[in-house]
């Protein structure tokens, strides 16, 4: 009885989403344990559809479920710089369509992270534009040939991405918390915590079981 309703599962899956999606989520499973062996370690690596990951050395995955259009990149070398990339992913971590992970400095995503469609995690900019910068780059010189600003991301436990998120360098988002959908990431968020807009600002903490709106100054 257990093997049927198994096997009833895939079919009605497959008549839903129809027969074409299904052989090319079939082939995008095959071809992720033929890869799986290239990262430095992984417990499992399930895209639903077709995408480009690189620096596969530098790359731990716990388990990552993704759908399609990915890019995964760890990159150790940019107009010459050389860098030491680490990404880290934890297990239980799933993302939808159009994930875009940049990493020269370090980046980690924790356990049972889930993310929407059309995130961006960039832990390196173009160029240098702090004020407290001794070097800011020059708007003279080519953008792509600027040398790279970087530091690192964390993303902790249990952390919920909407739609089209934008998380920048520097940031650590705390466990627990929720970044709205469109929001672009520029500033650390703490645990318990919906944040939303650009930037994103802090605009609930979860207190005594409920969440609570922060009064804004």
């Amino acid at each position: 009885m257990y093997d049927f309703k198994k096997y009833k599962y895939w079919f009605n899956f497959a008549c839903n989403i129809g027969l074409i999606s299904f052989i090319c989520i079939c082939v995008c499973k095959l071809i992720s344990y033929a890869y799986i062996w290239r990262f430095r370690s992984c417990g499992g690596f399930t895209p639903v559809g077709f995408g480009r990951v690189c620096g596969w050395n530098a790359i731990s995955i716990g388990t990552l479920s993704i759908g399609a259009r990915y890019r995964i990149e760890a990159l150790y070398n940019i107009n010459g710089e050389k860098y030491n990339p680490t990404l880290n992913i934890g297990t239980g971590v799933s993302f939808g369509n159009d994930l875009h992970i940049g990493c020269v400095n370090s980046i980690f995503i924790g356990n049972g992270v889930l993310g929407g469609s059309g995130i961006t995690i960039m832990d390196h900019d173009h160029g240098s534009y702090q004020q407290s910068s001794g070097h800011p780059s020059s708007p003279t010189i080519p953008p792509a040939l600027r040398k790279l600003s970087h530091s690192t991301i964390v993303i902790e436990e249990n952390v919920y991405i909407g739609e089209k998120v934008t998380i920048l360098q520097g940031v650590r988002i705390g466990a627990g918390s929720i970044i709205g959908a469109g929001s672009v990431v520029t500033k650390s968020i703490p645990k318990n915590t919906i944040a939303v807009g650009v930037p994103a600002k802090s605009i609930k903490n979860f207190k005594h079981n409920k969440w609570v709106a922060i009064e804004q100054f």
